[in-house]
């Protein structure tokens, strides 16, 4: 599972309440918006590309 992985990499707090899996929705944009309405998002890790394209364009497009 996913948070075993983590674990298995010493990540810090890897626990079944600190990770937000997919659920309905494939959308990971869904997922980001979720959490960023009560916490900041500083670091997104993945394994593809393609993860990270719209949240490249919510970067480009907002100031910070």
């Amino acid at each position: 599972s996913t948070v075993n992985n983590l674990k298995k990499l010493d990540f810090p707090d890897a626990k079944e309440s600190n990770v937000l899996l997919r659920s309905n929705s494939r959308s990971k944009s869904e997922r980001r918006r979720f959490v960023s309405e009560n916490h900041e998002v500083i670091m997104l890790i993945g394994d593809n590309l393609a993860d990270f394209n719209k949240a490249c364009d919510y970067i480009r497009n907002n100031k910070f």
